[in-house]
């Protein structure tokens, strides 16, 4: 913990000067959880659910204070939420999502983490599997409206939509592994450790290849996307555990 930090968040909260704490509590994950202990009762709510948002891809999930108030975020999406988003999903209405996890299914709704990549999702399995070799790893699919997305966070090029109890039509997907493509990609990446403008990273161009690839993969164009991603599963060039 730096001192330095807490006495300037205690000061920024005791002239109710909420911006500036902000600013101290977006220094790092640890502070800022200390922080929202210290003054939890003190802060407004809208302020707690921005800095948890913050932290909650950057080691912050590992909080329960931080996982509290992301859960409690959806009031406070900025209106331009939606700019982050890839092209090809930018504006729909509801969207289909993903999650790698040791939960049951009927517990899968609890889950914050989603992604709308299923290639992140079969990895995240695979890296559980490896790491968690005791735990089963299940694949989810779900969907969600775009109404009751606490937030889409994509800091780690893992399409990570953000969620509490609003996916429906949870179901069980078979784990064949990401593609050979995806790995590629995520190995060229880390690498190389560029950085990329605004949607033009490889992964983001994969997903629009991708998604796109669903939706013409149908011959019959009456059929929803959702209806066409148990194909694209099966075909995607992948390896199976």
């Amino acid at each position: 913990m730096n001192d330095f930090i807490l006495s300037e968040g205690l000061k920024a909260m005791q002239k109710k000067d909420w911006k500036e704490f902000e600013k101290v509590a977006y220094y790092d994950a640890e502070n800022a959880v200390m922080l929202l202990y210290l003054h939890e009762q003190d802060l407004p709510k809208e302020v707690k659910c921005r800095i948890a948002l913050h932290h909650y891809v950057h080691h912050g999930d590992l909080s329960s204070i931080i996982r509290k108030y992301v859960r409690m975020a959806l009031p406070y999406r900025p209106e331009n939420w939606r700019e982050a988003l890839p092209e090809t999903v930018r504006n729909l209405n509801s969207f289909v999502v993903y999650r790698a996890g040791s939960e049951p299914i009927e517990k899968a709704k609890y889950s914050i983490s989603w992604t709308l990549l299923l290639d992140t999702a079969e990895w995240f399995a695979a890296r559980h599997k490896h790491y968690r070799p005791q735990e089963k790893q299940h694949l989810y699919r779900a969907t969600i409206a775009a109404d009751k997305v606490i937030a889409y966070l994509d800091d780690c090029s893992e399409f990570e939509i953000v969620q509490y109890r609003n996916v429906k039509d949870v179901e069980e997907l078979p784990i064949c592994g990401a593609s050979l493509e995806y790995m590629d990609i995520c190995e060229q990446e880390w690498n190389s450790r560029q950085v990329y403008e605004p949607h033009c990273s490889p992964k983001e161009l994969y997903f629009n290849r991708w998604y796109q690839n669903a939706m013409v993969s149908s011959a019959d164009t009456s059929r929803s996307f959702e209806s066409v991603l148990p194909a694209l599963h099966s075909s995607t060039p992948g390896y199976c555990f």
